[in-house]
């Protein structure tokens, strides 16, 4: 689980708001509502 968590963290996917917690970050969910590529995220 936390080398997939910092892969999304690393992708600004996620954001880390504490120790153990993270949040969806904007970009993140742009993702989900399908407003941004997957091939956008490997820029």
């Amino acid at each position: 689980m936390a080398r997939r968590l910092s892969d999304l963290v690393e992708a600004d996917l996620v954001e880390k708001v504490d120790d153990g917690l993270y949040r969806i970050a904007d970009k993140g969910r742009a993702y989900l509502a399908g407003d941004l590529d997957a091939d956008e995220l490997e820029e």
